[in-house]
């Protein structure tokens, strides 16, 4: 038991009762659990696809039968990688499970195609009625036993690819909550072992240089002196994405997370040294901004409802929000907090209750607006209109309020987003103050402007650049070849043996092109003289 408790990822597959004794299991085959996350997920994978079918009759299966535990994997790791590729998508159609498992098998057995179909199926009937590591959801749809298990093996899928295909998978994803664990456990496959150094290393690399750097006069200067005249004052929205990445240090701290997950013998000394350098001026940046390097540090109601009393309490709040008492306004205003969320009523009363004429009561409104928006998946452009105008409130009390409020709820919309994100940002470089709060507002999500380049699309338009300039290269040698020796062609005289010489080179030139594509033809060869 000590072992559970004192892992919390163990501990939340301990839950599951079919886990729970899987993990006993490994425990009991192994004397101890893994340290490492990923083992521990290959150790359970291993259990429920290996362990316990070797006394069961799955060789009666056709060609699963012949697959082992790799084999396996593989094929449930294509499947997980295809499910986790949509946000939230925990479940898919049998059919579709069946059709996906299908076309894997098409390219393992291209001499029997026609069989893959019915392997496909029978080995997910065996994987969900087994092994257990799939089982349904009673309206003819599957899903993985445990959402970590989808994690691991999508991951696994990922670790599979090539260096480059890798990366390109990885980078358009970076940061997000639904990818985040898978992103970590495909640290931990990579740097299972010294074997995949080079792939930790390459990955590690794109991540802390992701955002980029914004320009240098953009950077904070050192002096505090001298940082009320900066030119970045002016320009509070210019590469807004590469400066809130760089205060917060996001994409070093998740490079850190992620080699944290590697061995010891999979750390390169070259990454290491990176690292150790991006962490000290990260620091010093920190230090510089008068911030409090703990986040850094770290990284490594009243009673509401839709009932009648329920109702009545709203009522009576709304009321109260109304009263002459400043005070009695700011106690119902954080009441409301309770009973704020989806309730369209209460919303539009905390909105009104930003103009209040005490300070108290406007900042109270502001803090009560965050769990209001929260709440409600489609967050109301005048909602967030009226708290980034709290923003610019005379009273400080109000300013922080609403930037909690603002920063607890982010909006699907990514233009609301950008907007509330550029708001705290220019109140951070003009005060130094909501630093938490665009830490908060950040978190699990992509800024603005982010896109990534894929290492393929780059390489290959280099490859077209290149081509192009050679072609063009030779295309102007050409030019200037044909240019002067037309021009000596010109002077020779007609009865001169060179000028004779240069009149049959093209029939020559043309009748060695004719002589070569007949013996490439008859050799059966289809290649052009050019290729």
């Amino acid at each position: 038991m000590d072992a559970i408790h004192t892992n919390e990822r163990v501990l939340a597959l301990s839950t599951n009762p079919l886990l729970c004794t899987i993990i006993a299991v490994v425990f009991r085959n192994n004397r101890v659990l893994p340290d490492r996350r990923v083992e521990l997920y290959f150790k359970c994978c291993e259990a429920l696809l290996d362990t316990w079918e070797r006394n069961k009759d799955i060789r009666n299966s056709g060609l699963i039968g012949n697959f082992g535990l790799q084999q396996k994997l593989e094929l449930l790791a294509t499947l997980a990688h295809w499910m986790h590729s949509k946000a939230e998508r925990l479940a898919a159609p049998e059919e579709e499970i069946v059709r996906r498992i299908a076309e894997a098998l098409k390219a393992e057995y291209q001499s029997d195609p026609g069989r893959a179909e019915g392997e496909a199926r029978r080995f997910v009937e065996a994987i969900r009625d087994r092994s257990g590591l799939l089982r349904g959801r009673g309206d003819g749809s599957l899903e993985f036993s445990h959402r970590t298990f989808q994690e691991y093996l999508a991951a696994r899928h990922i670790a599979a690819l090539d260096e480059e295909p890798m990366i390109d998978a990885v980078m358009p994803d970076l940061h997000k909550a639904w990818w985040r664990e898978a992103h970590l456990l495909l640290f931990g496959k990579l740097g299972s072992g010294k074997g995949g150094s080079s792939k930790v290393e390459r990955l590690a690399c794109c991540i802390i240089g992701a955002s980029g750097k914004p320009l240098p006069f953009l950077e904070p200067p050192a002096s505090l002196i001298v940082r009320p005249f900066s030119l970045r004052r002016l320009s509070p929205g210019w590469q807004l994405q590469q400066r809130v990445a760089r205060l917060l240090g996001r994409d070093l701290i998740f490079a850190i997370r992620g080699y944290g997950q590697c061995v010891t013998t999979a750390r390169s000394a070259s990454l290491t040294k990176r690292l150790l350098r991006e962490i000290d001026g990260l620091l010093l940046r920190l230090r510089n901004g008068s911030l409090d390097i703990e986040y850094v540090i770290g990284e490594f109601v009243p009673y509401g409802g839709n009932d009648p009393v329920g109702t009545a309490v709203t009522a009576a709040l709304l009321a109260a929000l109304k009263d002459d008492d400043q005070n009695v306004r700011s106690a119902a205003a954080e009441a409301l907090g309770g009973v704020a969320a989806g309730d369209p009523a209460v919303t539009a009363a905390l909105v009104a209750a930003l103009k209040d004429d005490d300070y108290d009561v406007r900042s109270a409104a502001a803090g009560t607006l965050g769990g209001a928006a929260a709440g409600d998946p489609a967050v109301t452009a005048a909602l967030v209109a009226a708290l980034l105008a709290a923003l610019k409130d005379d009273d400080r009390g109000v300013r922080w309020a609403a930037a909690r409020a603002l920063s607890s709820a982010p909006s699907a919309d990514r233009k609301l987003f950008r907007k509330t994100l550029a708001a705290l940002f220019q109140n951070f470089e003009r005060t130094g103050h909501f630093f938490d709060e665009i830490v908060r507002l950040t978190e699990s999500r992509q800024l603005p402007g982010y896109r990534w380049r894929s290492l393929q699309g780059r390489r290959k338009r280099k490859e077209r650049l290149y081509k192009l300039l050679k072609a063009t290269g030779t295309g102007l040698a050409i030019g200037v070849v044909l240019y002067f020796g037309g021009q000596y062609y010109a002077d020779l005289p007609e009865t001169s043996p060179m000028k004779a010489f240069l009149k049959a080179i093209p029939a020559v030139s043309g009748l060695l092109g004719l002589a070569w594509g007949l013996v490439l033809v008859l050799r059966g060869e289809k290649r052009t003289l050019w290729g």
